[in-house]
């Protein structure tokens, strides 16, 4: 009866070492993610407004012009993150919700700086 009670035990704690580690390993491989997919879209950002500034250089638009599209550029491409980031919140599991550190582009902006900040205390 030892025997078995010390094979059940062995399997038992065998099983939860496996979900654990796998956890955690899920966890940092989702933490990564997160991290790639915040600086792909202040890239895209970045991208989007270098695109707007040649477009009031081509089409030689005047400042009150210029400040409004800028304005509605900037304004299209948050709403677009935004929706973006929701999608994302609303497909992670909830045991997993704390690892996403943005809700929004302000938050994600923020995320960005103290991601880089970090690897460049590393360095």
């Amino acid at each position: 009866m030892q025997i078995l009670m010390a094979f059940l035990f062995g399997c038992t704690l065998t099983y939860l070492l496996t979900v654990i580690s796998s956890s955690i390993r899920a966890s940092a491989i989702l933490e990564e993610a997160c991290a790639s997919f915040a600086l792909l879209m202040i890239m895209a950002a970045e991208t989007n407004a270098e695109q707007a500034e040649y477009l009031i250089a081509n089409n030689d638009l005047t400042g009150k012009e210029a400040e409004q599209l800028r304005i509605k550029n900037s304004q299209a491409f948050e709403g677009y993150a935004n929706r973006k980031i929701q999608i994302i919140n609303n497909n992670i599991p909830t045991a997993h919700k704390n690892i996403i550190r943005f809700k929004n582009v302000d938050e994600m902006k923020l995320y960005v700086v103290e991601l880089l900040r970090k690897q460049n205390r590393r360095r």
